[in-house]
């Protein structure tokens, strides 16, 4: 979203409103959207968008009016009768604090269509499984390959789940994300700077530096696990 010098969204902009057009029908029902402006959303339902929580802020106020107008020329009612409002915060720790919640309240709002919640899915056997190779336009004009990756989650309902790799590192942190299961039934893990410094040397001598494939060409890795330093997992560690 484009915005000008003093943090104010211009929510009239064609790219905007393509994009919230977009976004908010695409939103599940009680799913919730924080975008970094000092607010949380969740959608009511197909034709209601609430203000769950906010900063009370000049800023933050002025956005949420211009939201506001947005979501009526979407067909959108917007209600802020129960939203709670939060003084500015005063340090960076504060802020932290309020970004982690607003962050904690989308996670939570995650459900299959089942209600069953998405963070409480087991991912023990869950790893990214790629997709295909896209053409994205770049705004130079150029184009560049993407690689399109999931992660299949199952849920407890047998419902197939699946999860942009951004929105799985949100739920399950670098450690899952930084796992891939081989053909052999083996699972590798990379290895950070600190863990890698602190191996012995027997365990670094097991330690392998991978590519776009491991261990042969059968087996794609996905994009962040390239170049990586990494080993076999034990089976009591690959979470």
């Amino acid at each position: 979203m484009s915005e000008n010098r003093d943090g104010i969204i211009n929510w009239m902009n064609e790219q905007n409103k393509n994009w919230a057009e977009q976004h908010f029908a695409n939103m599940p029902m009680n799913g919730v959207w924080a975008g970094g402006l000092g607010f949380v959303m969740m959608k009511k339902s197909d034709s209601q968008i609430s203000l769950v929580c906010a900063i009370d802020d000049p800023i933050v106020r002025t956005n949420l009016a211009g939201l506001q107008v947005l979501l009526y020329d979407l067909g959108y009612s917007y209600e802020d009768l129960d939203a709670s409002w939060s003084d500015p915060p005063q340090s960076e720790e504060e802020m932290r604090e309020f970004e982690r919640v607003t962050e904690q309240l989308v996670i939570n709002s995650w459900k299959c269509e089942c209600g069953y919640p998405m963070m409480e899915i087991d991912v023990s056997d869950c790893f990214a499984r790629y997709i295909e190779t896209e053409e994205v336009l770049l705004d130079s004009g150029d184009t560049e390959e993407v690689e399109i990756w999931t992660y299949p989650l199952i849920c407890t309902c047998g419902r197939r789940l699946d999860v942009n790799p951004d929105d799985f590192i949100r739920m399950h942190g670098q450690a899952k994300m930084h796992t891939h299961d081989t053909p052999d039934g083996d699972v590798i893990q990379a290895y950070t700077r600190y863990e890698i410094c602190n191996c012995t040397d027997e365990e670094r001598e097991k330690l392998f530096v991978v590519g776009d494939y491991w261990p042969d060409e059968s087996n794609k890795l996905p994009p962040w696990m390239r170049g990586l330093v990494c080993g076999i997992a034990d089976g009591d560690e690959e979470e």
